[in-house]
């Protein structure tokens, strides 16, 4: 019973270890951007997942983003992160017109 715990104790802790994000590139050319305008819409979308294992809990998604701040024209997007001890909390927040 002792080996089952502990073995499922590490599984639990080292699953985090396994989880990976693809690096996003910038593929907008920032001469194009209208920085004259003085209202640019932000949009964010976030999931959380528990201990490496169970989730995502919510949708972290571009696209979801883009249609909570009725953005129609995209000029930036930024991803983060954040760690804790239990959980993890994905966002996605799109800049645009």
């Amino acid at each position: 019973m002792k080996k089952l715990l502990l073995t499922l104790m590490t599984v639990c802790f080292l699953s985090a270890c396994s989880h990976t994000h693809m690096p996003t590139t910038n593929m907008i050319t920032l001469s194009e951007v209208d920085f004259s305008r003085q209202r640019i819409l932000e949009g964010e979308s976030c999931s959380y997942r528990i201990l490496g294992l169970f989730g995502p809990f919510g949708d972290a998604k571009f696209i979801k983003a883009i249609r909570y701040a009725g953005i129609s024209k995209v000029v930036g997007m930024d991803a983060n992160y954040k760690n804790f001890l239990l959980f993890q909390k994905e966002c996605v927040r799109v800049y645009g017109y």
